[in-house]
């Protein structure tokens, strides 16, 4: 539930991001009810791209880097090149 969350977060970035970043709340919350910490980093990293798109550098920045942290501590390589790549 939590990746299709991020998944439909991440897909309104560009039609309603307002909404976007409510689903990527949504979904951190639950994560972090689940101990699903890959589900919280990708949440983080989701909310990043939108902020990205609204030209909010630090939120944008902000939330990047608790993803990059959160997928570095669970190992996830292919999360922290995701994040990698969104920083530049």
């Amino acid at each position: 539930f939590v990746d299709s969350l991020n998944k439909e977060s991440s897909r309104l970035k560009f039609s309603n991001p307002k909404k976007g970043i409510e689903l990527a709340q949504t979904s951190f919350l639950i994560a972090e009810k689940a101990k699903y910490e890959n589900g919280k980093a990708e949440s983080h990293r989701v909310r990043g791209l939108i902020y990205n798109y609204l030209v909010e550098k630090d939120s944008c920045i902000k939330y990047y880097f608790l993803a990059l942290n959160l997928f570095k501590k669970n190992n996830n390589e292919e999360g922290i090149a995701r994040v990698s790549n969104n920083l530049g």
